[in-house]
């Protein structure tokens, strides 16, 4: 498993001070008020965070270091995290989205395929898997994944829902 969680995603400056705007990757924004430091993870930079406010939708952080509207730029579009062990646990049946890449996906004891990315579009989130000649996607949505076995790096799905939802994009 990764030693970092990706909690969000620079998208832009935010102001003349260094304030940079994050599209979070976690339902409770309230959670960026308790971070101490973010993790760049192009670079591995851990930069303290000075200051959060949040909106409904955005968090805007002040970070240690970045005190300009070019020096926020040059953050544009960056992967920001945390170290594992000051993460918030995610509760029972849920996961982190980094955990579930490259786990492979199981169908009556076959593997279907690995997750590829995971794509989140509001209503359920769309595993996106590679296979051997095609890219296969289907939606995480009701009764669709039975089983996670994060440890052992599997994903189990049921098979009528399974193929009632999957698109197939051939790669030919």
């Amino acid at each position: 498993m990764n030693a970092h969680i990706i909690v969000g995603k620079v998208l832009k400056p935010q102001g003349v001070r260094g304030e940079v705007k994050i599209s979070p990757y976690t339902e409770d924004l309230s959670r960026f008020k308790k971070m101490k430091y973010l993790i760049i993870e192009s670079t591995g930079a851990r930069l303290n965070v000075l200051s959060v406010r949040v909106d409904n939708a955005f968090a805007y952080v002040k970070l240690e270091g970045i005190d300009d509207r070019n020096l926020a730029e040059s953050l544009r579009d960056e992967m920001v995290g945390i170290d594992r062990q000051d993460a918030v646990k995610p509760k029972e049946g849920h996961y982190y989205l980094v955990d579930l890449i490259g786990c492979q996906v199981i169908l009556e004891n076959k593997v279907v395929g690995i997750v590829r990315e995971i794509l989140q579009y509001g209503a359920a989130d769309v595993y996106v898997l590679d296979t051997e000649g095609e890219e296969l996607m289907f939606p995480a949505g009701d009764g669709v994944i039975t089983e996670v076995d994060v440890e052992a790096r599997r994903i189990y799905v049921d098979k009528t829902r399974f193929e009632e939802v999957t698109v197939v994009d051939d790669e030919d």
